[in-house]
């Protein structure tokens, strides 16, 4: 005679290999977020820089166009070699 085993639940194999598979597929989303977030880093700090520049160009240029005497249309700038 043949005897049946009707199984109610999981063996303890199996359960083993679901834990294994659950440790591998976290291990790699770690590395993944692990890198995303070593990406963002450098990505903000190069917007750092560059919002810096950005402002100090900007600044630069606003100063150097207030010291630019602007032109009357129909006017000439007079002035002699002492005053402007």
């Amino acid at each position: 005679m043949a005897s049946s085993r009707n199984q109610a639940g999981l063996t303890l194999l199996e359960l083993l290999v679901v834990l294994v598979l659950a440790g591998l597929i976290t291990t790699l989303m770690m590395q993944g977020f692990g890198f995303a977030l070593s990406l963002y880093q450098q990505v903000e700090k190069r917007q750092g820089i560059a919002a810096k520049e950005m402002l100090a160009s900007r600044w630069f240029r606003d100063v150097n166009e207030s010291l630019i005497p602007s032109k009357i249309p129909g006017q000439s700038l007079v002035g002699s070699k002492t005053k402007f």
